[in-house]
């Protein structure tokens, strides 16, 4: 809608009219681009406030493969990772964000048990690292900013 103002006094109620329909669309408007702008970069999976972790798991000098760590701060959230066959990881902050908050952490690592089948139910699981890496651990990381490598060379006596 597009609004005329003329010279005449009935012109001029006319256009107060006109800018009182206009302005909620011009409020949307101004929000749409507001919000627009304040979104640039969220895509990013990086933060500030993380330092990226990666290392390598080793049980008396052999690679760890399929062991979950778990960094955990001494306040906010903990990061995990997996390793993978060659005993590497990376940690997650939180979904498809990788990371750890900065700062001193206590550190798990503890096997992750073998999918069961329905007629497998009631088997039960044996941990294979010692309780000093796990339960009872005595493990530590201090994450910095930016690139972090945290290796753990456990030994299982």
């Amino acid at each position: 809608m597009t609004c005329h103002v003329a010279a005449s006094g009935s012109d001029l109620v006319l256009a107060e009219d006109c800018a009182r329909k206009q302005t909620p669309k011009l409020i949307l408007a101004s929000m749409i681009a507001v919000l627009g702008f304040s979104c640039v970069g969220c895509g990013s999976n990086k933060r500030s406030d993380l330092g990226q972790v990666q290392g390598t798991v080793t049980m008396d000098g052999s690679p760890l493969a399929d062991a979950q760590i778990i960094f955990s701060p001494e306040g906010g959230r903990p990061s995990t990772g997996v390793t993978d066959a060659a005993g590497k990881y990376t940690l997650a902050y939180i979904r498809d964000i990788k990371g750890a908050a900065v700062g001193k952490h206590s550190v798990r690592i503890e096997t992750l048990p073998p999918p069961t089948s329905d007629h497998e139910v009631n088997q039960v699981f044996i941990e294979k690292i010692p309780a000093k890496y796990n339960a009872e651990t005595t493990l530590t990381a201090d994450v910095k900013p930016g690139e972090n490598t945290v290796d753990f060379p456990l030994v299982s006596k």
